[in-house]
């Protein structure tokens, strides 16, 4: 997963939240919203959970978030200074141009993540590290290719799911011409995704930049912040 879509990931749970609290709303602040009470309705069967100010809806969105987790609340991510020291410092034929991290929250959801930029011989490779932290095990359901078995292929690529050291991994390529630009992503102890991105290399140059990662060193970090 790039950062695009960490993003979307993000905002769906948000979605998931804004709708389990009924909208979120506050319908006394609605135009047209009247305060006179209707003809044999009673105010005291309708108190129940609707939100009363912005703050309550909020409330009630985080709450609905962690509902949705189903327990991964409390899980602190691991530091992404740590995830980025997972990074290669380089890859055959290719620099590192770029190594980063960071921290995000929203709304009691807690991740971390590190990327890294490897460029070289007209190639680019991305690798990306995220810890779901406060996400642990829900955030798998956005990835459907887990909860699938897939292999395509054609003129143009090829996807499929696979294993690599015994974790779920799904691969990717597309072809445009001479060009092929490959996708591999690895979830490692249902908290960690690991994202490789190439642009314009061969799949040589994608598998060793993907055994170059530590997943061991990742999959003893599964536990940690619990």
């Amino acid at each position: 997963m790039n950062r695009k879509g960490f993003i979307n990931a993000l905002l769906v749970f948000f979605l998931i939240a804004w709708t389990g609290c009924g909208g979120c709303g506050d319908k006394a602040d609605e135009p047209g919203a009247d305060d006179t009470e209707v003809s044999g309705s009673t105010t005291d069967d309708n108190t129940g959970d609707e939100p009363q100010s912005l703050g309550d809806a909020m409330n009630q969105a985080q709450k609905a978030v962690k509902d949705a987790m189903g327990g991964g609340e409390g899980v602190e991510p691991v530091d992404f200074r740590k995830l980025r020291d997972l990074l290669p410092e380089d890859l055959p034929g290719m620099d590192r141009t770029n190594a980063e991290g960071q921290k995000s929250g929203m709304m009691g959801i807690n991740v971390s993540q590190a990327e890294g930029t490897y460029e070289g011989d007209g190639g680019r490779i991305t690798i990306t590290i995220i810890d779901m932290g406060t996400l642990k095990g829900a955030a798998m359901f956005g990835y459907a290719w887990l909860m699938a078995e897939i292999d395509r292929e054609s003129d143009d690529g090829y996807e499929r799911t696979t294993k690599y050291r015994g974790f779920p991994a799904y691969e990717k390529m597309d072809r445009n011409g001479d060009q092929e630009d490959y996708s591999y992503q690895v979830v490692v102890g249902e908290r960690f995704i690991v994202s490789f991105e190439g642009d314009n290399v061969t799949k040589g140059k994608m598998e060793t930049a993907r055994d170059r990662v530590p997943f061991g060193k990742l999959d003893d970090m599964k536990n940690e912040g619990t």
